[in-house]
């Protein structure tokens, strides 16, 4: 149906129109007959293609004198109209609705239209009523003043409506056209008296009993069904839902998509929005993007609210024809700037990332923090990601921890470890190993194999909670279920060993052996050792070096130690002084200590090199400066006696007073003998005494 006269644009106040395609020949019809009268009408007619057309809504909406709603069962569905009435709220104008087919306001707008003046367009003096509504100066002449609980109130020329003194029953009558002000008196007692929030429409019946929800389901499907076989496109499409999600039906995707073909026949956008879900997701009909795509397109050119954000993700995907990020962006950003939370969720993401639009880690998290606010988890989560790396925004633990903290009460697993993870490390936030527990086991429990893994690890190590490695067992045996290398390495030690559960060393090698297959370099050195050494299992020394071998070559710092020192003290064919300095040397370099000890043994008794104590000093002095108790003694040894470096009795003293501090009985024995003679320290006796006694007490003559 062509749009019936040009709105206006001129610089005085007007009228705004707000109603949905769905009813465009009943409101055409009607505004034309206003313009005629002359109004001023200015509708989406006047929205120029390629215009930001939200933008020009809300200008609108700022210059005009009156908001004229008309409301039905399709209105009533569309966030673009809640967004014009909260647009006009906002801004105090005021707001006149036109009811189109006895429906009655819900949810949301139940609330927002709680003091607007209604009316019936099926009334016999809609028109003369409706010109006074929207001439808010004549309309005040008519107001009888304020309702009593059991009087009458009303306007010129129109029956009033009586109240039972509370009563659940109301009189018989229909929808009125009430002032601003009688409708806020009727709101003060719409509970008592048994009135709708959103008008005032009165059937004469007595309220049915409460149903149970199965039984309204049923009830309602009734309805739709016979509504929809009388070939109302509303009920068709509803009637398809209902077959599509199993409401009031046994779930039947095939007679989904006959209603919902019917309901499009009948102009229905949802309908359309509705039966391309069914060809992306191949429910009900053979799989077929390509349909989907087209269908949404047309769903995005009727301002469906939902279907930019769905055709977006098929541009972002390339499902159905080419891939597109930044048309799908640009879909993304039309419906983010309407509200709507998934939207911006994945317009955010696309920023972050810097697809299809040049990156903005700080936009993204503005959309972030709006989807967020409207309680999608994933962007809590996102958001709270992205608070805890400092991207887009400063840096901030404790308002990341709100956000996860959000999202994890949603249920979300990946929140609920990310949440515990913090707590545990105590980043920026006070530590709670507590939470961070309960957090993490609400996460296991949803099988996040990570969360498993960290509650086993806490609970085995007693790290802020009491140790239970019973219970650290039983998770850390879920996430080695799952495949998880890290868990079935730490189970597989646990079983050998017995801790926190019944010893049984075949199964904790089999775990072992799951977790090396995998790459786990923990495990091979661990497998390895095991049949090198045959501790608890046959002796299999081909198949041990083979697994140390592989940790070491992973530049596993234990594996490398065990592989040098096996070579360099083997009794048997395996000793090899060359391949021992060879992996002691790549131990070393990482900093391990105990390498560096024996290098420097090495050195200093000429194991596979010649003889070198200067080399063997530096060795020991490297391990020393990590606290090795015998490097430290070795150390003072040389230094004492001048052998590799200068003699210097005092550097000899200090390094045998940090060997003795640690309990090395020949680096007591020594001190105490410095103290005894001299040397390096000033004489005393008592010292001497002191550490002769100590090194004795373990044996050292």
């Amino acid at each position: 149906m062509e749009k019936p006269f040009k709105a206006y644009d001129g610089s005085e106040p007007c009228i705004f129109v707000s109603y949905a395609h769905s009813d465009k020949e009943a409101v055409f019809s009607c505004i034309d007959r206003l313009r005629k009268r002359g109004f001023r009408i200015w509708y989406d007619e006047g929205i120029e293609p390629g215009t930001r057309w939200y933008e020009v809504l809300a200008t609108k909406i700022a210059a005009a004198e009156c908001v004229l709603l008309f409301m039905s069962r399709h209105s009533l569905r569309s966030p673009y109209i809640s967004k014009e009435i909260t647009c006009a709220i906002g801004k105090r104008k005021h707001i006149v609705c036109v009811v189109l087919d006895g429906c009655e306001a819900h949810g949301a707008f139940e609330l927002m239209l709680c003091d607007t003046q209604m009316m019936s367009r099926s009334d016999g003096e809609f028109y003369e009523k409706l010109e006074k509504a929207l001439r808010p100066e004549l309309t005040c002449e008519g107001y009888a003043g304020p309702l009593a609980s059991s009087g009458t109130f009303g306007t010129s020329g129109t029956a009033g409506t009586t109240v039972a003194g509370g009563a659940k029953k109301r009189a018989p009558g229909r929808w009125k056209a009430w002032t601003a002000a009688a409708v806020l008196a009727c709101g003060a007692v719409a509970g008592a008296a048994g009135f709708h929030a959103a008008g005032v429409f009165d059937s004469g019946e007595q309220e049915a009993p409460v149903q149970s929800p199965e039984a309204q389901e049923a009830a309602a499907f009734l309805a739709d069904e016979k509504k929809a076989l009388a070939g109302d496109a509303d009920a068709q499409c509803a009637l398809g839902a209902r077959y599509g999600e199993g409401r009031g039906v046994a779930q039947d995707y095939a007679k989904a998509k006959v209603w919902w073909e019917k309901a499009l026949a009948g102009g229905s956008t949802e309908a359309m929005y509705r039966l391309a879900g069914l060809y992306r997701e191949g429910k009900g009909v053979p799989q077929d993007a390509g349909k989907a795509r087209e269908l949404y397109l047309a769903a995005v050119a009727n301002m469906h609210a939902d279907a930019p954000c769905a055709l977006g993700a098929m541009f972002e995907e390339g499902a159905g024809g080419p891939r597109n990020l930044h048309r799908a962006a640009e879909l993304y950003a039309m419906s983010a700037e309407q509200g709507h939370a998934e939207a911006q969720y994945r317009l955010a993401l696309m920023l972050a990332g810097g697809r299809g639009v040049p990156q903005d880690q700080a936009k993204a998290c503005e959309w972030l923090g709006k989807a967020a606010a409207q309680g999608h988890a994933e962007a809590q989560l996102a958001l709270g990601r992205m608070l805890l790396a400092g991207k887009g925004v400063p840096q901030d633990a404790a308002r990341a921890c709100e956000w996860l903290g959000k999202a994890a009460e949603q249920g979300n697993a990946e929140a609920q470890l990310a949440l515990g993870q913090t707590l545990l490390a105590g980043k920026g936030v006070p530590q709670d190993a507590a939470r961070a527990c309960e957090w993490l086991g609400k996460a296991a429990e949803q099988g996040s194999v990570e969360a498993q893994l960290a509650l086993g690890q806490t609970l085995f190590a007693g790290k802020g909670v009491p140790q239970d490695q019973a219970r650290a067992c039983e998770w850390l045996g879920r996430a080695a279920e799952q495949g998880n290398a890290e868990a079935q390495f730490a189970y597989g030690k646990a079983l050998f060993r017995g801790d926190g559960v019944l010893q049984d060393m075949d199964k904790g090698m089999a775990w072992l052996a799951k977790a090396a297959e995998q790459g786990h370099a923990g495990a091979q050195c661990e497998l390895g050792w095991h049949l090198l050494k045959a501790l608890g299992v046959p002796e299999d020394r081909d198949r041990g070096l083979a697994w140390l071998t592989r940790a070491a070559e992973q530049g596993f710092v234990e594996a490398q130690l065990k592989l040098g020192e096996h070579f360099l003290f083997d009794t048997g064919s395996s000793r090899d002084a060359a391949k021992a300095r060879e992996w002691l040397g790549k131990a070393a370099a990482q900093g391990c200590a105990e390498a560096q000890f024996t290098l420097g043994l090495m050195s200093a008794n000429g194991e596979g090199v010649p003889q070198d104590l200067a080399k063997a000093y530096e060795w020991y002095a490297k391990a020393a400066e990590q606290g090795h108790a015998d490097a430290q003694f070795n150390l003072g040894v040389l230094l004492a006696k001048g052998q590799g470096v200068a003699q210097d009795s005092a550097k000899a003293a200090e390094w045998y007073a940090r060997a003795a501090e640690q309990g090395h009985a020949g680096a007591q024995g020594n001190l105490g003998m410095l103290y005894d003679l001299g040397q390096g320290v000033a004489q005393d006796y008592a010292k001497a005494a002191e550490w002769y006694a100590k090194a004795a007490e373990q044996g050292n003559a």
